[in-house]
């Protein structure tokens, strides 16, 4: 877990770095971060706990890079999106607080009202 999570941070930093120039690698980009974030949710008996804070982490903040450079073009992963921020894990979650927050300024609302609906 802690290699991807130091990948996932990689790709934070990278997200960042290049700001809306991700457009064209963001159905590369966004179903990694979203499996890897999800799978970090999921009861793990084995896994440390800090190894799995790290990961979680991590790929919240490429998932609010996601968010923050290329908000408006994440409709394909909006679903997904809002069901993990969701998650019983992450309601409290401070990562996944501030990404709540910055979605509706981000993204949208005509593109963010169907996906609200279907959850």
């Amino acid at each position: 877990p802690r290699v991807v999570a130091a990948a996932m941070a990689c790709a934070a930093a990278i997200i960042k770095a290049l700001g809306t120039q991700v457009l064209p690698l963001l159905p590369s980009v966004a179903p990694p971060l979203l499996a890897t974030c999800r799978a970090a949710c999921a009861p793990q008996a084995d896994a440390e706990d800090d190894a799995v804070g790290d990961l979680l982490a991590s790929a919240l903040a490429g998932i609010g890079a996601l968010v923050d450079c290329v908000g408006a073009f994440l409709t394909p992963f909006l679903g997904d999106l809002l069901a993990l921020l969701l998650h019983p894990m992450l309601v409290a979650h401070p990562l996944a607080e501030a990404i709540r927050q910055r979605l509706p300024i981000k993204v949208p609302a005509r593109v963010l009202l169907d996906p609200l609906r279907a959850c």
